[in-house]
């Protein structure tokens, strides 16, 4: 007969060799995928970033909340540079020396330019660049256009001004530089035109004045109604108030056609609507034209034809040059 095996303890031995070894592999590719892990740029990402998708988004939104905080400290700065400019004064007719002090002490730098100019005080400033209420930064440069004589050496108004610009930390100006005079006009309104001028020569600033008769019968004779510029207008030397003075109509006398002269008033660096409106009640038939120039600012005066100081009969034609853009 023929033998038979049991192969039943074999085949058990077989299964558990198998289960082994399949555990083994699981093992070794388990070590593996960890060592492929390990060696990965994302290895050290939590696990919820090691997706493309929501590792894009996440570095989406910190990449966009970094621009809009960015955003946010320009518009700050640039908010707070706007509020930190300066406003350039109208000071056009003033003393230069008045101007560059007020000038220098609002945080601007001030360069002189000099023009020969014999109708206007030695040292009056005529035109000033950036022109008035422009708003410019702070520590920025002003030129201002100075009036000199005609017929004098083009030298420095200021020693210190000479190749030089000036800056608010500048020293103070030598002692012996001449004392700038200035003075606030007093209100003269409702005085006797007498008064008045007496109150004005008082000042010591040897201002030009200069009358216009105005008739209103419910006012005292020879009251002053009116002055320009207004009281409490700083004043420096050599500028010009204009009074107007009630005259009661019978008391005003009608000069010859021949003989009643008018001086010409300076409106140089004075408004140019202002100047022709002023003209018109001296009694002038006035005509105007523009001018291109960087000597004044726009609507203003640069001259009068004839001009400031000659005296013409009631009616005579003024033309007022006006500074153009």
């Amino acid at each position: 007969m023929p033998k038979h095996y049991d192969l039943s303890e074999e085949s058990a031995d077989l299964d558990t060799l198998a289960r082994q070894v399949n555990d083994l592999v699981g093992v070794e590719k388990k070590k593996l995928q960890r060592r492929k892990l390990a060696a990965s740029p994302d290895a050290a990402l939590p696990k919820w970033l090691r997706n493309p998708l929501t590792r894009g988004i996440v570095f989406g939104s910190i990449v966009s909340i970094l621009v809009m905080v960015l955003l946010f400290v320009v518009f700050i700065t640039f908010r707070r540079a706007l509020e930190l400019k300066i406003k350039v004064p109208d000071i056009v007719g003033k003393n230069y020396r008045v101007v560059k002090t007020t000038l220098t002490q609002q945080g601007l730098k001030v360069k002189i330019k000099k023009i020969q100019n014999n109708d206007k005080p030695q040292g009056t400033v005529v035109a000033i660049l950036p022109i008035a209420g422009t708003k410019v930064p702070p520590n920025s440069e002003v030129t201002i256009t100075v009036t000199i004589k005609k017929g004098q050496p083009l030298e420095p108004l200021d020693p210190q001004d000479q190749n030089k610009d000036t800056h608010p930390s500048d020293p103070a100006p030598p002692e012996g530089e001449p004392e700038v005079h200035t003075a606030k006009l007093p209100d003269v309104i409702g005085m006797v035109d007498d008064k008045a001028k007496m109150a004005l020569k008082n000042l010591k600033l040897g201002l030009e004045i200069t009358i216009t008769q105005k008739s209103d019968p419910d006012q005292s004779e020879h009251q002053v109604l009116a002055c320009d510029p207004k009281p409490g207008t700083l004043l420096t030397a050599g500028d010009t108030v204009h009074l107007i003075v009630n005259i009661h109509t019978a008391s005003v006398e009608t000069p010859e056609p021949d003989h009643g002269l008018v001086s010409v008033p300076d409106y140089a660096g004075r408004s140019g609507k202002e100047a022709i409106k002023e003209l018109e009640k001296l009694g002038f038939a006035v005509s105007d034209s523009t001018e291109k120039t960087r000597l004044q600012s726009p609507g203003y005066v640069i001259k009068t034809d004839p001009s400031a100081g000659a005296k013409l009969p009631h009616g005579s034609t003024i033309k007022v040059i006006i500074a153009g853009n």
